[in-house]
């Protein structure tokens, strides 16, 4: 038999929008099983689809609608897809650790860098990306190979092992193409802009195929004061540039701005004004792959992905953001050669101020990512088949952000020389040696590595009534590793401190089965089909042990376009080694006056004391654990296909931070994470041999009049918290022509029905379900002809409510409305040049009515969405 290397499909590609693919668990028609090897996500089965899983698809002229210049905007468009991904994915505040978006699903994740949500590129794991460690990036592959996404809205660790709680989002790239397509796009919003241009070029023949793509982009920033939704909430404290002075007086303090210094003013501005919110990006991404048949009996394919991005943000300098408190205060004396007096004066003041204008307000982030991955299908006759998988990746990611140096500040303000001072009125006419000495680089860099090996083995093992019971069985070998650190280094130096490196093997075996018990030839009303099928796997990690975790599912149909199916199993997610042994935020915070106070003690002694805090990763960090079930119907009646699932999501051992907040924390239900007075041998023994952050030694801290530290506290990441959410996915479908005209009408989405949440194991489950965006939807409406293509789509999130009233400015505020946008895509083709490919113009509006998000009283002013405003994009593509 000839075969192809294996290639992953959905069990139903929808056209033009995200839809649910109406799971096909008969074999695929033998002709088709005789050309190629399909294995679809979800299962390690070729030729069936999961049984009884809820599964999507974003298919190639989905992405072309979207206008989607990067991965990011592509899950945008699935309603079930979070963290950040709402309008438009906004990158979180860039610093040395938070480098890029990682998707979600469900919004169970805790605070692991790890992530819930299984991402994978042609069904295998790409190496993570990020100093503290975070999965892999998909926005790392080029647009342009792209074929279509698939995402899974079930537990997946019977199949694939860790991440897999939420779901599975799979990036399936071509697997052939013939000849040369070019294409490439221009978008424009008020005071941005955007670009893109992609390549694909490749060659078929008998035996096989060859191909190279190259997706470049670039995104201007926007900054706050380039939308009215970004707004500086809370209330100004007078550190904006040029900055506030504040005398007391006897318990009278009375404010001078600057520089005019009159009585009772302060120096105002809106300090979200200069800083990108959605920050400057320029991608450079290639992905080839060669697809051989060696025999009639083995087949090669290779893939090869590298792939550069820099992320520029810019901070703005009069606010608090960044990797240090930009907006300082300060007190000066009479001493300080810059020192202005205001009578009556008591020869001190306090000084609120900014380096705004003095100080580089960029940083930059550079990711370069490297993954090859080798495979081999072996044909072992009777319809049995061996694949071998091979994978190395590699990452680099280095962060660089500005910082302030808090001691080297107060030494400064301190000074009696114009050599040694600094002028907090006008931080720019210091020394610039003063300056350099407070002006530090956040630094953060980290080399990740991962190799895997995976065997596995699939056939049918015996005719059942409904066909072939089909079974798999593999074995894989994964090694990780990370070398990260972080921390202010001067400006122009190299962090030369050792870095916090963390290694991993991890062993699996797994093995899967599906059993057609009726469908086919032996349906009959009422048992038109039954399948059942089970799947577990076993992993063996080096550093917290071993997990086994089963599913089991089925899928029924009585009739003719009608099914019922369901599933149940158990998955996990392993804490990252940025969250483990290769933490370089690990250390042992001393903070020399407490900020946390029993109100049983005494007041005063205890403020003096200093508090010692554990802080960063923990090497004793388990799993995250889940319990997952889900059951769904779907019905197909003509043209109308529509689609319901329950699911349930019990999610454990969430990791998390324990919250110190006073007097909560010297409650007994936070005993086991705080010692009080502890004795050196204690203080010793729990911080071992992290790195002091605030102290030369923990004997120092024993030095002073009050005997030692008053608190420690275990601050680091912990197996802590659970989540229990469950809610309904549904989407319809209907599609019908009329003479040329082709008719497309649509909506998916998502709605919560419940979200407990727990902080600590111990505590009992609270309702927190109106905390979130309950539905998410997207509506479209879609219309084509052979030449001319257009639909219009409507994306919603529900409104929110707050936790806790936010009150600022005499408002207050209990819950955050609703976000709609509406959305417009148009194709023209325009006929092929010299006998090449068709030429297709495009034209995307996002956001055609230039909405906002909804007001929220709090910095940065919005939440429940983000756009970057109304967007007009003009492509073209062309090949031959």
């Amino acid at each position: 038999m000839k075969i192809k290397s294996a290639f992953y499909v959905s069990a139903a590609t929808v056209a033009l929008l995200a839809q649910p693919a109406f799971a096909q668990t008969e074999p695929l028609d033998e002709e088709v099983v005789e050309d190629t090897t399909i294995v679809v996500t979800g299962t390690s089965i070729r030729g069936v689809a999961p049984v009884g899983t809820n599964v999507l698809s974003v298919d190639q002229e989905s992405i072309t609608a979207s206008g989607a210049t990067d991965t990011n905007d592509i899950l945008a468009s699935v309603p079930q897809v979070s963290s950040a991904f709402n309008t438009v994915p906004t990158v979180p505040s860039l610093g040395a650790a938070i480098t890029s978006v990682t998707p979600a699903l469900r919004k169970i994740g805790g605070s692991s860098s790890g992530g819930t949500t299984l991402v994978l590129l042609n069904g295998h794991r790409g190496p993570g990306v990020g100093v503290l460690g975070t999965p892999f990036d998909p926005g790392t592959i080029p647009v342009a190979a792209i074929e279509r996404v698939e995402v899974v809205l079930d537990g997946g660790s019977s199949v694939y092992g860790s991440d897999a709680v939420g779901g599975v989002i799979n990036f399936i790239t071509r697997r052939a193409f013939d000849g040369v397509e070019v294409s490439g796009g221009y978008g424009v919003a008020d005071d941005y802009q955007q670009y893109d241009a992609n390549l694909i070029a490749g060659k078929s023949w008998d035996s096989g195929s060859a191909y190279i793509a190259y997706s470049h982009s670039w995104n201007d920033a926007l900054f706050g004061r380039d939308r009215d939704y970004v707004q500086q909430i809370s209330a100004n404290t007078g550190g904006c540039a040029p900055g506030t002075v504040s005398i007391d007086r006897g318990g009278v303090v009375t404010t001078y701005a600057l520089p005019d210094r009159t009585p009772g003013t302060i120096s105002q501005c809106d300090n979200t004004d200069n800083g990108a919110f959605l920050p400057e990006e320029t991608l450079h991404s290639v992905l080839g792959n060669l697809d051989l048949d060696l025999s009639p009996d083995v087949a090669f394919d290779l893939e090869v992905l590298y792939s550069k991005r820099t992320t520029r943000q810019t901070y703005d300098l009069n606010g608090a953001g960044g990797n240090g408190a930009f907006a300082q205060s300060g007190i000066i004396t009479a001493t300080n050669p810059y020192y202005q007096p205001i009578a009556p004066d008591p020869f001190f003041q306090t000084v609120n101020f900014s380096y705004a204008g003095v100080f580089n307000d960029k940083g930059q982030v550079d990711l370069d990512l490297f993954n090859i991955a080798p495979s081999f299908a072996f044909d072992l006759g009777s319809g049995f088949e061996m694949r071998a998988l091979l994978s190395y990746g590699q990452t680099r990611t280095e962060s660089n952000s500005p910082s302030i140096n808090a001691v080297a500040q107060e030494a400064a303000l301190a000074g009696t020389t114009f050599d040694t001072a600094l002028n907090p009125y006008n931080p720019g006419s210091s020394d610039p040696a003063v300056l350099a000495s407070i002006y530090q680089n956040f630094y953060g860099l980290a080399d990740r590595r991962q190799a895997i090996g995976r065997l596995i083995v699939d056939g049918p093992l015996f005719a059942l009534p409904g066909g072939d019971l089909r079974v798999a069985a593999g074995l894989e070998g994964t090694q990780q590793h990370i070398d990260a650190r972080f921390g202010n280094v001067a400006v122009g130096a190299e962090n030369t401190a050792p870095g916090a490196v963390g290694e991993r093997d991890i062993m699996s075996v797994f093995g899967e089965l599906v059993a057609p018990i009726f469908g086919g030839a032996n349906g009959s009303p009422g048992m038109r089909e039954l399948t059942l099928s089970a799947s577990v796997r076993h992993d063996d990690y080096s550093d917290f042990g071993s997990t086994t975790n089963p599913k089991v599912g089925f899928a029924y149909s009585p009739l003719d376009g009608l099914k019922f199916r369901g599933s149940y199993g158990t998955s996990f997610n392993a804490p990252s080694l940025g969250d483990t042994t290769g933490a370089p935020d690990s250390r042992a915070q001393i903070i020399q006056f407490s900020p946390f106070r029993d109100p049983a003690d005494p007041e005063i002694p205890n403020l003096l004391r200093p508090t010692v805090i554990l802080a960063g990763g923990n090497p004793d960090l388990g799993p995250q654990n889940a319990e997952t079930w889900s059951v769904g119907t779907e019905v197909e009646l003509g043209a109308l296909r529509a689609s319901a699932t329950y699911y349930n999501i019990d999610f454990k051992d969430q990791i998390a931070i324990v919250p110190f907040t006073t007097p909560a924390i010297f409650t007994g239900l936070y005993s086991s994470f705080v010692t009080r007075n502890p004795t050196l041998a204690q203080l010793t023994a729990a911080v071992g041999d992290l790195p002091l952050d605030g102290a030369s030694s923990l004997a120092s801290l024993y030095a002073g009049p009050f005997g030692g530290p008053y608190v420690l506290f275990d601050a680091r990441r912990q197996n802590l918290g659970r989540v229990k959410v469950d809610g309904i996915d549904f989407a319809a479908n209907f599609e019908h022509t009329l003479g040329d005209v082709g008719i497309d009408l649509g909506v998916t989405g998502t709605y919560l029905l419940n979200r407990k949440v727990a902080a600590l194991a111990a505590d009992e489950l609270v309702d927190a379900v109106d905390q979130e965006s309950r539905l998410n939807l997207l509506a479209y409406v879609g219309l084509g002809t052979p030449t001319l293509q257009g639909r219009v789509e409507l994306n919603y999130n529900s409104g929110i409510e707050l936790a806790l009233p936010l009150t600022a400015n005499g408002v207050t505020q209990t819950d955050v409305d609703g976000f709609a946008t509406v959305d417009l895509f148009a194709a023209y083709t325009l006929g092929s040049f010299g006998g090449g490919r068709d030429a297709r113009l495009t034209l995307n509006i996002d956001n055609i009515f230039d909405a906002d998000p909804p007001f929220y009283n709090a910095d940065p002013g919005y939440t429940n969405g983000s756009t970057r405003g109304r967007l007009v994009q003009i492509g073209l593509s062309f090949g031959f």
